[in-house]
């Protein structure tokens, strides 16, 4: 593992023991709501994946998105280094009405426990941006090999550019304990993750900037934003790109893996 790699993995590890609700997903029965996310509308109108899908949350966290494309009928697979989101993950499957296909694993995403070509796409939310190049690349190359050819890698990190993220820094630092785990957000632009992409085998390289609404409720999180951030969506759930441009808190990169790619996919088999 990578020195960055290591430092971070630790510093999830503290904030796991400190908060071990963190990545709880409260309300489950509302996970259907997810449709109306930016990313599962990009998803769909993007990838057209067909039902029966095979699809890796690499680095899942509260693995949500993972439980969400399970319920509308894909094979999915959460994996995460640490087992406490993973336990929370596994009690709300366990407590979901559905017969849900939804495997939960422990695994380091720099050396995934999966073959060559096993998963339509495999994504990850808040991870990549905590990285360096090298380990960025060295990611990105380890999310391809494990996809199917002609699959999709995906990639969400935050919007760095957003005219409100120096004032939601300063509020995080003055009103949590972020600050001491020491894993900045380093990465924020989006002609490099397309370049990187492109580097381990990806074409097609997009991006979309999405969650244009959350800058209401981003941060503070308290329910009367996030009632009118849902209320904004719904009725206009996809604003002008100049708008998303300037606005959306997260940016979300989707690559297809080349045929050609066996070289490097095979070098980390």
């Amino acid at each position: 593992m990578y020195p960055i790699a290591r430092k971070v993995t630790r510093a999830w590890g503290e904030i796991h023991k400190r908060h071990p609700t963190v990545y709880k997903i409260h309300y489950p029965q509302h996970i259907s709501r997810l449709k109306r996310r930016d990313f599962a509308r990009v998803i769909q109108k993007t990838c057209s994946l067909p039902k029966d899908s095979l699809i890796l949350e690499a680095g899942a966290g509260s693995g949500r998105d993972s439980l969400y494309f399970s319920t509308i009928g894909h094979k999915c697979v959460a994996l995460d280094y640490y087992l406490t989101p993973l336990l929370s993950l596994k009690d709300t499957k366990t407590s979901h009405t559905s017969n849900l296909s939804l495997a939960i694993t422990s695994g380091d995403i720099f050396s995934l426990p999966f073959p060559v070509n096993t998963f339509d796409m495999v994504f990850n939310s808040g991870v990549i941006e905590h990285y360096d190049q090298e380990s960025r690349t060295a990611l990105l190359e380890e999310l391809t090999r494990v996809a199917k050819t002609n699959g999709f890698v995906c990639v969400i990190f935050p919007n760095k550019y957003h005219i409100l993220d120096p004032l939601w820094g300063d509020l995080i630092s003055r009103f949590s304990d972020h600050d001491e785990y020491d894993i900045p957000e380093q990465f924020k632009s989006t002609e490099q993750i397309t370049k990187e992409m492109n580097s381990v085998g990806l074409h097609s390289a997009t991006v979309e900037w999405i969650d244009v609404y959350d800058t209401i409720s981003h941060y503070p999180y308290w329910v009367p934003l996030r009632l009118l951030s849902y209320l904004a969506n719904v009725l206009l759930p996809w604003p002008p790109r100049f708008m998303r441009k300037k606005l959306a808190t997260r940016i979300l990169a989707i690559g297809s893996k080349r045929p050609a790619n066996s070289d490097v996919a095979h070098r980390r088999s």
